[in-house]
């Protein structure tokens, strides 16, 4: 005997000044439409950008990213949703023209001024440059990826190798961020959570697909999923190029 879903439907709504740190309310209750006492885990993450600081919303239930309209279960989910930022103008830091020498970080930061600019200040039209070493994690074991040069403008995140070889970063941890996102490669997409210490930047699978992009993209140094988790980092997560010192792409799934 066939049983038709039950319909549940509710709308999300996400208030922040980043995407990093949005707090999301649901209306209805998604568990006081399920029958018989059931629960699901239900999680939110930023959709497409709808212009004007406005974002869409990706539910996750159970784990599972769904659209309106899916069907998980014994249920239909219908649902709507929309983020509304509120963002902050950053202040710019103290920072000594004359002895750049105070910036942190182990990457070498340069700023496409030439020499018309103050090192690691200075940007022309949203351009930013860096060399980062970039690393691989599997096992518990790191190995290098190289160095490369990191060139981030508003659209897009771009690698260039640079034939150097910088140590591994050795900063202190002074905050932690945490952001999940589907990051879309040429092999695929798969569910990524990435992870910003105030140092280094981590690259995690949070899926089987996602794991089998780590795996195929292995052998050109995971170049393109940096590059696209790196603007999802810049764009949605808030961080800043010159306060990052390395790059570390996982080889475990991270459940």
């Amino acid at each position: 005997m066939k049983i038709d879903p039950k319909d549940v439907t509710f709308f999300v709504s996400g208030t922040g000044n980043t995407l990093a740190d949005v707090t999301y309310t649901v209306d209805p209750d998604i568990d006081a439409q399920l029958a018989y006492g059931e629960h699901v885990d239900a999680d939110y993450t930023p959709g497409n950008a709808l212009g004007d600081n406005r974002y869409g919303v990706v539910a996750h239930i159970n784990g599972t990213p769904i659209v309106t309209g899916d069907v998980a279960g014994n249920y239909r989910y219908n649902y709507g949703g929309l983020i509304t930022l509120s963002p902050t103008v950053p202040t710019k830091p103290d920072i000594d023209p004359h002895n750049p020498s105070n910036l942190d970080g182990s990457g070498s930061w340069t700023s496409n001024m030439g020499n018309h600019g103050v090192p690691g200040v200075e940007r022309v039209a949203g351009l930013a440059s860096a060399e980062l070493p970039f690393f691989k994690v599997e096992a518990g074991q790191v190995s290098h990826y190289g160095t490369y040069d990191v060139a981030a403008d508003p659209d897009r995140v771009r690698l260039e190798p640079t034939g150097k070889r910088l140590p591994e970063p050795n900063q202190p941890k002074t905050q932690y961020r945490e952001y999940t996102k589907a990051l879309t490669t040429t092999d695929g997409t798969g569910m990524f959570r990435m992870i910003y210490d105030g140092s280094v930047f981590r690259i995690t699978p949070t899926d089987d697909a996602a794991l089998a992009l780590v795996r195929m993209g292995h052998a050109k140094n995971n170049v393109e999923l940096s590059a696209e988790a790196l603007h999802a980092g810049f764009s949605e997560m808030g961080i800043l190029l010159e306060d990052l010192d390395g790059v570390y792409v996982h080889f475990e799934n991270l459940h």
